[in-house]
């Protein structure tokens, strides 16, 4: 297993690399969250350790260590770079819809950390329409009209589950050719996608 790399703090350094290493390393050994707090500490240096060490209230675990870390080294343009990556974020080829639906989720809440959890649901809601592979699946999905981001994974993952019992061997995509959208189903996907159109900059 690699060493952890020690954080500084400094103009260059980035505390995402810092972050990835650190959880590695903490899944690797199984660390606890007070463990890893440990752990990464001991790896700070420069101006990163200074600022932990000027804290009023030492972080006890590593989201709390993660957290300060945050405030004070992330450059708040990275918002920036997070919300075109949320909305470019398309479904990967055999990428199962939990997985995907969790990185669009992650995404959200580093793009838009003040925005209202509601709001910030349905942004996911969208983009998660946006990026499904397959449409006979977004066909069926946006028929039942539900909108919440939970119901509407595990409606997703029945219909496609479904889909693979009838082919008898898993998933199966289709060409947008192959799929005949009525004036109903179309109406109701239009109505369903407009949401991505008042998301926040």
């Amino acid at each position: 297993m690699a060493k952890l790399d020690g954080f500084e703090g400094e103009i260059g350094e980035r505390l995402e690399d810092f972050v990835y290493q650190v959880e590695g390393l903490a899944e690797f050994h199984s660390w606890d969250p007070v463990e890893t707090c440990r752990q990464a500490r001991t790896h700070l240096l420069g101006v990163a350790l200074a600022y932990i060490r000027r804290t009023p209230l030492p972080p006890r675990d590593w989201t709390e260590l993660k957290d300060l870390l945050t405030h004070r080294f992330q450059p708040r343009d990275l918002t920036a770079a997070y919300k075109a990556h949320f909305r470019t974020l398309r479904r990967q080829k055999n990428e199962d819809i939990p997985t995907y639906v969790d990185a669009l989720q992650k995404l959200a809440e580093m793009a838009w950390p003040l925005l209202d959890p509601i709001t910030r649901d349905e942004m996911v809601a969208g983009q998660f329409f946006n990026g499904l592979d397959c449409h006979e699946l977004w066909v069926q999905v946006a028929a039942t009209g539900i909108r919440r981001i939970e119901n509407l994974m595990h409606v997703a993952m029945s219909l496609e589950a479904a889909e693979g019992q009838e082919a008898g061997h898993g998933r199966q995509r289709r060409s947008s050719t192959q799929t005949r959208f009525s004036e109903e189903e179309d109406l109701k996907w239009r109505q369903l996608i407009s949401l991505t159109r008042s998301w926040p900059n």
